[in-house]
């Protein structure tokens, strides 16, 4: 019995056990084969065995055509989740997530270069804390607004960011909903509009000048309001030299920021204006075309080639940082000098601010050459009209004393 156990035994159906296979001979296992197929007993399972690897088969194509579509579903949404995080982070705008407390949460590159300061920095502080507002109850009423009423909040605030001093942003925030339907926080965009608000600050000054210029043919007292008019909106200190008869400049208006500054006003007062030598009016009035110095320190070091004793002493007496020298020119015949000055604010004089002033000073030049003002200046001496060609101060406010209102620069 054991030696037939070695050898393979019979099944009751009348074929070999598998022991008994390997030692069969291939026309054994042939024969085999055929009375299997000849058996009807096996004929119905070798049906299910075809029809369940067939259905094997097709859920093996299936999860295989599943498996490629969630593959390629999960690049699609690693390719899209790097688009979209190199959009957030490069965007022009700066955006941010804020909490109720105004607390940053999250933050793209644009707004870790806006304050300055490096993103891992800004996480988890304050919004508060990295700006300054100008009026910080604008800020917790924004954020207010946006949790409350579950809403597109836009609020244009005044901002202090850093060494960039005061700037202008349009502070744009929408709710973030949570499963609840309660905002849990608010995607803020911060807008940087201070170029578009200094573009309407200079549309708007030249359009005030230009009606100022046509109110009168008294271009002496109108040239005065206008003076008034660019303290503090384009500088700290203006003044305005005009050419008189003999052909020398003579004083009419000089305004600075702070009226009470009388150390600034003394210092200023022994500074007549001359045409002799290489002072920077004398230029101005000899070429026709205007000065400016972004910085004052390059012209107090002689980098700039024009560095004179008059214009280094007026830089002294104002403490100007920026300084405009442009002509008064109309019809290519110079009539006097307006001077402009930062000597109080973090501003800079740049090219724009320089063409903003020409275009002033031709506005101011065209009021003077109109046949109005020629004809009053034909008219016999007034006793003010005589005043004003002996006396550099007689059409100007006493040093020290212009009555310039002071507001934010």
């Amino acid at each position: 019995m054991a030696a037939d156990r070695g050898k393979g035994s019979i099944s009751s159906a009348g074929t070999p056990m598998p022991l008994a296979y390997e030692r069969m001979s291939r026309a054994e296992l042939i024969k085999m084969l055929r009375q299997l197929e000849a058996d009807p007993r096996l004929k119905g399972l070798r049906l299910e065995s075809v029809r369940l690897s067939h259905d094997l088969e097709a859920q093996r194509i299936d999860l295989e055509t599943h498996s490629r579509e969630l593959r390629e579903a999960r690049e699609l949404l690693q390719d899209s989740r790097d688009r979209y995080a190199g959009l957030y982070d490069f965007a022009p705008v700066a955006y941010c997530t804020l909490d109720s407390d105004g607390r940053i949460q999250e933050a793209n590159l644009t707004a870790a270069s806006l304050f300055g300061l490096d993103r891992g920095f800004l996480l988890g502080r304050l919004l508060s804390s990295i700006v300054s507002v100008a009026d910080p109850q604008v800020l917790r009423s924004h954020l207010k607004q946006c949790f409350t009423q579950k809403t597109l909040i836009s609020t244009g605030m005044t901002l202090s960011i850093g060494d960039r001093g005061w700037a202008h942003l349009q502070v744009v925030s929408s709710p973030v909903l949570g499963p609840d339907g309660s905002v849990k926080q608010c995607k803020t965009a911060l807008m940087d509009i201070s170029a578009l608000k200094g573009s309407e600050t200079r549309l708007r000054l030249l359009a005030k000048a230009t009606e100022i210029l046509a109110s009168s043919f008294d271009y002496v007292s109108n040239l005065k309001r206008v003076a008034l008019l660019t303290v503090p909106a384009l500088a700290d200190v203006c003044v305005v030299d005009l050419l008189d008869d003999p052909g020398q400049l003579r004083r009419v208006e000089t305004v600075l920021a702070d009226p009470d500054n009388r150390q600034v006003a003394e210092a200023l007062r022994p500074l007549a204006p001359r045409l002799d030598g290489e002072a920077p009016l004398a230029e101005v009035v000899r070429a026709g075309k205007p000065i400016l110095f972004p910085e004052c320190t390059a012209l107090m070091t002689g980098g700039t080639g024009a560095s004179t004793l008059e214009a280094e002493a007026f830089i002294k007496a104002c403490n100007a940082k920026s300084v405009m020298f442009v002509p008064v020119t109309a019809r290519g015949r110079t009539v006097g000098v307006m001077t402009l000055a930062i000597s109080e604010s973090q501003r800079r004089y740049s090219p724009t601010e320089l063409v903003l002033a020409q275009d002033l000073a031709f506005r101011v030049a065209m009021a003077i050459e109109s046949p109005g003002s020629i004809r009053f200046l034909k008219e016999p001496f007034s006793p003010a009209t005589r005043s004003f060609r002996s006396s550099p101060t007689t059409f100007g406010a006493p040093w020290g004393r212009s009555s310039c209102r002071r507001t934010p620069c």
